[in-house]
């Protein structure tokens, strides 16, 4: 089992690991009370009806017997105590942690609310807490959360009203929840559903042990096959990556549902647990790279979940569809068309057996079962047999509506689908309580359904593997002739100057068009000559982001008379400009006859690190959006990943009789940018190659533009 990393600021070791704060041998409950309308009440009510083995000591000064248990006046009256669970106003949690940090209890979870959630005095308050807990070594779980409930130890400890519903049914699903509301609602509504935990785990303000203490406990846990998070804010995203692939390694999925998509999103969370929503593109960047999925709801993510822990992961990319109802697979091929899901190909084998079955101009994906009679039951088989046997088809889709026999089409399917042992399936049973002997019937097989067509493409949209997916790589290879990683930290000042950048991109490789820096007018003039007109005349200074918005850029400069105007209108334009930039010369380039602008940025998450971004330039790049976002670096392959997913590719591609770009090429310099982002992660706050332009006689990239601010640099 996994420990939880000493932190620095501890000043005694930690007196427990995460795995034996999940399944204490011992718990004692402060505030335990025989009055069920009051948190100690439940709680005490809680862990012992639902059979927890090990030993509960409930703390009142008042009382003698609590729930027909002897019960301490203190807590240092209780004897060893792995963890305490305190249900306090928030003004008697400070002196309590004090008194289980000098009784040597192990940990606190911390139900009351009222910390750094609430602002500067609850921080405050907060803050105390910690700092008794690490001078001790015990650790903290909380505050403002919903506590644990660990079915595979039968322990509740919580004082939510959901585990009154039924018995703790261990399951393989474990659930961490910064949310505490949340995870108990999460927890009824899919008992409800027969989806079962291993364990679930709220924790509130993650004031000492956060998401990726539990995280890596759940990856080390034999019971827990799927891990889901709600998350609302990181504590450390980079141990977050580091367990995500440990997990993949492991071969256990990752799902998350992250608040904080939306500005009014990220402050409902800051309000809502302290924490810091994160910069939600650069957040999918990081899952894509590291294989966790991101579910927009937690409902969703449970329902995922389960078909993860039945089946394992999808295989392949295409989708086989059964229905009695012509209309439900008309609607089912639109949805599904519409979050990019195709229809699975049957091969040539496939497509024989079905024809036993089918009439031979029907054999084919979807099936319409039609109206088949009660002697036509075994054909289903044959049906789930011809799809289970295609390579091309990773999940079998079922639409049950109301139709003759359906009970009886729903257990033949069912059992062949069970007895197959074949691809994964998911059921949707559209009609409504008429069809509640289905849903036994399913749930007696162990076979997943839902009730709604939404919650089903949900579902495969992100189950089924994406078709432009980032190509996986353990290891990724540098290209060629890069610098050593090392190095480039030296090539740029605090504030560079677009000379200063564009040498740095050429180390990297990038091309760049030709170009010389001139501190005066007869240098560019004799520059002009030399490249060869038309020229593009540029201000270089440090002062300026966006030289064009300014008329600091004149192009299409046909002859020397018009470069020397163009450099007195540029000097006049930063006489004129409010920020008072000053020009520090001006560079002339080669005017480059494009087809299309693309830009190549880096951006050095605060949260997340160093991204790649590839999109489609010009003006409108920031009004109408167009790019895509990876973690740094990426190699060649994933980059053509990314320029495919660009709602423009097919102006890379041709599209209409245009030529075709050199994408190879374009791939190559997205690479070496990510590749010069990773190297500069310590020390590159962003970098900009705006316009990288696609040459219209070759279709090969070249960079015009670019730009760059430092970490730390005011």
């Amino acid at each position: 089992m996994s420990s939880a990393t000493a932190s620095p600021h501890f000043s005694a070791p930690p007196r427990l690991d995460v795995a034996r704060i999940v399944a204490p041998r011992s718990v004692a409950v402060l505030g335990a009370s025989d009055d069920l309308k009051k948190f100690g009440g439940r709680i005490i009510h809680y862990v012992t009806r639902n059979g927890y083995r090990g030993r509960v000591v409930p703390v009142n000064p008042r009382r003698s017997e609590v729930a027909g248990l002897p019960a301490v006046a203190r807590i240092g009256d209780a004897g060893p105590v792995d963890v305490a669970i305190l249900a306090l106003p928030a003004d008697m949690v400070e002196p309590a942690i004090a008194e289980c940090a000098a009784a040597g209890v192990g940990a606190c979870v911390i139900v009351s609310a009222g910390f750094a959630e609430l602002g500067a005095e609850g921080e405050a308050r907060q803050a105390r807490i910690v700092r008794i807990a690490r001078d001790a070594g015990m650790r903290l779980v909380g505050p403002n959360c919903m506590g644990i409930i660990n079915p595979h130890h039968r322990m509740a400890l919580t004082s939510s009203l959901v585990v009154e519903q039924g018995e703790l049914v261990p399951g393989n699903i474990g659930l961490i929840s910064q949310s505490g509301a949340l995870m108990v609602s999460m927890y009824d509504r899919a008992c409800r559903e027969q989806i079962r935990f291993s364990a679930c785990l709220s924790l509130g303000n993650q004031c000492d042990l956060e998401i990726c203490d539990f995280f890596e406990y759940m990856i080390d846990d034999p019971a827990t096959r799927v891990i889901t998070m709600y998350v609302e804010g990181f504590v450390d995203t980079r141990r977050f990556a580091e367990l995500a692939r440990r997990a993949q390694r492991a071969g256990k999925p990752v799902l998350l549902t992250k608040t904080g998509r939306t500005a009014a999103g990220a402050e409902a969370a800051r309000s809502h647990t302290a924490s810091l929503a994160g910069n939600y593109q650069a957040l999918e960047a990081l899952c894509e790279a590291t294989d966790v999925t991101i579910v927009d709801d937690p409902d969703g993510m449970l329902q995922l979940a389960a078909i993860h822990a039945r089946f394992g992961r999808c295989r392949a990319e295409g989708v086989g569809l059964i229905s009695p109802s012509g209309g439900a697979i008309g609607i089912a091929v639109d949805r599904l068309s519409d979050v990019g899901i195709r229809l699975g190909r049957l091969d040539a084998a496939a497509g024989q057996l079905l024809g036993t079955v089918m009439n031979p101009s029907h054999a084919f994906n979807p099936v319409d079962l039609g109206n088949r009679t009660a002697e036509d039951m075994g054909q289903l088989r044959t049906i789930v047999q011809a799809y289970n046997a295609s390579p091309d088809i990773g999940v079998l889709f079922v639409i049950l509506t109301t139709s003759p026999h359906f009970e009886q089409v729903t257990q033949a399917l069912g059992q062949a689908m069970a007895r197959e042992g074949g691809k994964p399936v998911l059921f949707v049973v559209t009609p409504g309580g008429v069809a509640d002997n289905c849903r036994m019937l399913l749930q007696d097989l162990g076979l997943p359904y839902v009730d709604r067509m939404d919650d089903a493409i949900r579902i495969l949209r992100h189950y089924v593997p994406r078709r432009n997916a980032l190509p996986a790589r353990n290891v990724l290879q540098r290209p060629p002739s890069l610098p050593a990683p090392d190095h480039p930290g030296r090539m740029l000042s605090a504030h560079p100057a677009e000379p200063e950048v564009k040498a740095l991109l050429r180390a990297y490789g990038v091309p760049l068009a030709a170009e010389n820096f001139c501190r005066t007018v007869e240098e560019a003039a004799d520059a002009a000559r030399a490249i060869g007109f038309p020229v593009v005349l540029k201000a270089v200074s440090a002062q300026l982001v966006h030289k064009s918005d300014i008329g600091a850029v004149k192009l299409r400069l046909q002859d020397e008379a018009a470069v020397r105007q163009a450099w007195s209108e540029i000097a006049q334009a930063l006489a004129n400009h409010a920020g008072g930039a000053v020009l520090d010369g001006c560079l002339v380039a080669e005017m480059v006859s494009a087809q299309t602008e693309l830009i190549v940025g880096v951006i050095n998450d605060g949260q997340f690190g160093p991204m790649i971004m590839v999109g489609f330039g010009g003006i409108t790049v920031e009004l109408v959006p167009d790019t895509e976002l990876a973690v740094a670096p990426v190699d060649a392959d994933q980059a053509m990943a990314l320029l495919r997913r660009l709602k423009q590719w097919p102006l890379l591609d041709g599209y209409r009789g245009m030529r075709k770009a050199d994408v190879h090429a374009v791939a190559d310099v997205v690479s070496r940018v990510s590749w010069l982002a990773a190297d500069l992660r310590d020390h590159l706050a962003e970098l900009d190659v705006n316009p990288l332009l696609i040459r219209a006689g070759d279709g090969r990239p070249v960079g015009v533009d670019a730009r760059a601010a430092m970490l730390g640099a005011g």
